[in-house]
């Protein structure tokens, strides 16, 4: 199957830990979550056939947008400069600022700030390659794991 591009958001801090290198795993929970009877869940996770991954339980196959190779660009909070146009044609290019870098303090003049769901994927400047995907319930997760996530070790303590 062909290799797809998919936006992804990150708050400002999960973008600093990646660009620190900190950040190597990211989880996304299951949509819809699997229905639970008698307090468990037998989970069987597999490739499906057409080369989408998921798992299923007894009720329904559960499939992941994602799969091995897919190319993520990141969306994030950035500030985007205001460009006049005439008749429709930029004068210039957009100068963007992204937030994890801290903006200058004069970036209010000249600039719209953008929310990260409304970044533009011409002004992405990370893109992340799915290497895996895997199954795990919360509880499962190990604290090489956490650590993966981009936790900050200036403000945690690593056991």
């Amino acid at each position: 199957m062909k290799q797809k591009e998919r936006p992804i958001i990150f708050s400002t801090k999960m973008v600093k830990a990646i660009l620190d290198g900190r950040k190597t795993q990211t989880r996304r929970p299951i949509k819809p979550q699997p229905v639970i009877s008698f307090g468990a869940i037998k989970v069987k996770p597999h490739d499906l056939e057409n080369g989408k991954y998921g798992f299923f339980d007894e009720n329904r196959d559960y499939i992941c947008p994602y799969r091995p190779g897919d190319i993520l660009w990141v969306r994030e909070t950035c500030a985007i400069s205001r460009v006049g146009d005439v008749e429709g044609a930029p004068l210039c290019e957009p100068i963007v600022l992204y937030k994890a870098d801290g903006y200058p303090d004069d970036w209010k003049s000249g600039y719209i700030q953008r929310p990260s769901i409304f970044m533009p994927k011409w002004a992405s400047r990370i893109k992340l390659e799915v290497t895996d995907i895997r199954v795990e319930r919360v509880q499962d997760i190990t604290e090489d794991d956490i650590w993966a996530e981009g936790i900050d070790p200036g403000k945690a303590k690593k056991r």
